[in-house]
């Protein structure tokens, strides 16, 4: 549709003139998705949106300070709080990283 969306000043929520939609237009438009895709009635809210945000960069292994400045947090203990990512699975990953490591360096 030729519209920037990578840019620093573009918005995730944007008008057409790509100016900032209004709080209230944006739950409407999510609602309005919600109805379109008749996805109304399975519980999905829209704050959901920032945790799959988030979840999806700690998946990706982007740093908690990172996401915290993306996620417009004081604190990074609320970002972590956001992270539902399976511990074991993060703990996998990173001994995965040192294993990695390790043999590298062996000869």
């Amino acid at each position: 549709m030729g519209k920037s969306l990578t840019a620093p000043d573009d918005f995730v929520f944007g008008t057409e003139e790509g100016k900032l939609r209004t709080y209230h237009g944006t739950r409407t438009m999510f609602s309005r998705f919600l109805e379109k895709h008749q996805l109304h009635d399975k519980g999905i809210k829209f704050h959901a949106l920032r945790h799959t945000f988030s979840n999806m960069l700690f998946e990706m292994g982007e740093n908690p300070k990172v996401v915290q400045g993306l996620m417009g947090h004081k604190d990074v203990k609320t970002t972590m709080l956001y992270n539902s990512i399976d511990k074991k699975t993060q703990y996998s990953s990173a001994v995965s990283i040192l294993d990695r490591a390790a043999s590298s360096m062996e000869m």
